[in-house]
């Protein structure tokens, strides 16, 4: 949250050396510096919503946000109208995430599109099904402040160190795109803030497997991310370390998942005995894994969470070791 506050504002320190540096270069009030911004498509339009970083910040206080939509047949044109309506120039160089609705997401022609904008390719993106709301949230009606770029960021990071969200960038959908291959992408849509959605990133599908936050974190567990945490035994356990295999049986339709978790017992619950808490993770975890897969096998996505693609009617077979430690 700091790192973001700290860049919004050298955009406006920037922005304000620009208007010091002479007539040919762009002035402060005529630049409009994205912090994050959506993208959807409606009625064969793409709409293009941005949170820019008000000039009217102030150094010692947090910043400022503004909210702007455009329309048009394509991501210049909605910047355009942005740019026509407002009478500023938008720049998208400091951009730290884009919201992206599952058409944009699946399209491999507006992906790739967005990689010649100026956008960084380390700029993070979601999936949203209302950018635009989700962007223009307040942070109560009294004020009608939005909720700036400074306090989303501070949330993910928090999705992050739980094991909910694992990053995925511009760079890293343009790959799946060219792949076309199926992803996991973190997703925010209504009030469910750091869940995760599925999606398969072809221009012939647009198929969204929505993922609760736990069924998101097993997802990065079998990525062999750490951090997951989640309740035994009226307790909290942390996943540390994480080794999995996962291939098919030869000759046969079965996918076996053989998962290693090393754990941290950070808040004890019912129990003082590791041997119970090991035993009811490892029941925890195999439910719970194999309710993901079924799930992701339904909506023909099993590869995306697991990264092996299979047949209709896959059996699947869970082997999960859960090794736990005090926190002390």
């Amino acid at each position: 949250m700091k790192k973001l506050k700290a860049a919004a504002m050298l955009a406006v320190m920037i922005s304000l050396c620009s208007l010091l540096g002479g007539c040919g270069t762009v002035q402060v009030n005529e630049r409009m510096y994205v912090q994050m911004m959506g993208l959807s498509e409606e009625d064969g339009e793409c709409v293009l919503c941005v949170q820019v970083c008000s000039t009217e910040s102030a150094p010692d206080e947090p910043p400022v946000y503004e909210f702007y939509e455009g329309k048009g047949e394509g991501f210049r044109q909605a910047a355009a109208d942005i740019e026509q309506k407002n009478g500023r120039e938008l720049f998208f160089g400091h951009c730290t995430l884009a919201a992206l609705d599952k058409n944009f997401l699946c399209s491999t022609e507006d992906i790739k599109m967005l990689m010649g904008e100026r956008i960084s390719p380390g700029c993070r993106v979601c999936c949203s099904d209302d950018p635009g709301a989700f962007l223009s949230r307040k942070i109560d009606d009294e004020s009608g402040k939005i909720i700036g770029a400074d306090v989303i960021s501070g949330e993910i990071d928090q999705y992050e160190k739980r094991g909910q969200y694992k990053e995925v960038t511009l760079k890293d959908v343009c790959i799946l795109a060219d792949k076309a291959a199926p992803a996991v992408i973190p997703a925010f849509f209504g009030e469910k803030i750091g869940s995760g959605a599925v999606s398969a990133s072809t221009a012939a599908s647009s198929d969204i497997l929505y993922l609760s936050a736990e069924e998101t974190a097993l997802c990065n567990l079998l990525k062999e991310e750490t951090g997951a945490e989640f309740s035994v035994l009226g307790g909290t356990v942390k996943t540390d370390k994480v080794r999995n295999s996962v291939y098919l049986q030869t000759g046969e339709n079965i996918l076996n998942i053989s998962l290693d978790a090393k754990c941290t017992l950070t808040e004890t619950g019912d129990s003082h005995s590791f041997s119970d808490y090991e035993a009811e993770a490892e029941n925890f975890l195999t439910e719970a894994l194999s309710k993901l897969l079924i799930k992701a096998e339904a909506s023909g996505m099993t590869e995306a969470v697991t990264g092996v693609r299979t047949e209709k009617g896959t059996v699947f077979n869970c082997n999960v070791n859960v090794k736990i430690k005090s926190s002390g």
